[in-house]
């Protein structure tokens, strides 16, 4: 998440109630890793958060279960968060397109 916050300009939402959201950027790295809550994932508590990343048309999404998934428009812009992940160590689960 650090990766992403210094490569690219990152948005939080952040839901006000059924039907409103507010869009904010981070401040600082800080910030979105205390939003993020990393070192505290595990199975049983899960706070479901979304990252809007504009610049690859792509939303890093964790859900209840700290399971992330980068939910994108184009594939061929998400190049870099592919790389980020792997930098990591992190498993990529893919569609097969054949």
């Amino acid at each position: 998440i650090k990766e992403i916050y210094i490569a690219t300009p990152t948005i939080q939402a952040t839901k006000k109630d059924s039907s409103n959201f507010q869009l904010s950027s981070f401040e600082n790295v800080e910030e979105i890793v205390k939003y993020c809550n990393i070192k505290e994932q595990h199975g049983e508590s899960g706070q479901r958060y979304d990252i809007i990343i504009p610049e690859y048309q792509a939303v890093y999404s964790e859900e209840w279960d700290w399971t992330n998934i980068i939910w994108f428009r184009d594939k061929s812009k998400i190049n870099a968060l592919v790389e980020f992940a792997r930098k990591c160590g992190l498993h990529i689960l893919t569609k097969n397109e054949n």
